[in-house]
């Protein structure tokens, strides 16, 4: 999101969070969010850009919540507008995102 104004970018990234049933981590500092929420942030910045792709590397790292990635996954479809998500993971967890994630290296 460029040369929009603050108050017109919260708006948006409090309907985005809303989405996905995550509008309370808005009002939350940084240091109090899990790293699923921080992820989830992460996202949504990354949409808010004119770039057409978004990489996630590594997302095993980066969520606290392995044992609900398919909930992520579902989460990120539910945010996603027209843009391709690339997952760069080890082979091993492949299996995760089958059938979720288009592109997965």
């Amino acid at each position: 999101m460029q040369k929009v104004s603050t108050k017109k970018a919260q708006t948006e990234v409090r309907e985005l969070l809303s989405k996905i049933g995550l509008e309370k981590i808005a009002e939350k500092r940084y240091s109090d969010l899990s790293n699923t929420e921080i992820f989830y942030s992460m996202f949504i910045r990354a949409m808010l850009t004119k770039k057409s792709n978004i990489v996630i590397e590594l997302p095993y790292l980066l969520v606290d919540e392995l044992e609900s990635f398919e909930k992520i996954v579902q989460n990120l479809k539910l945010l996603e507008d027209k843009k391709s998500i690339i997952v760069l993971d080890y082979k091993k967890n492949h299996f995760h995102y089958k059938g979720y994630i288009d592109a997965i290296i």
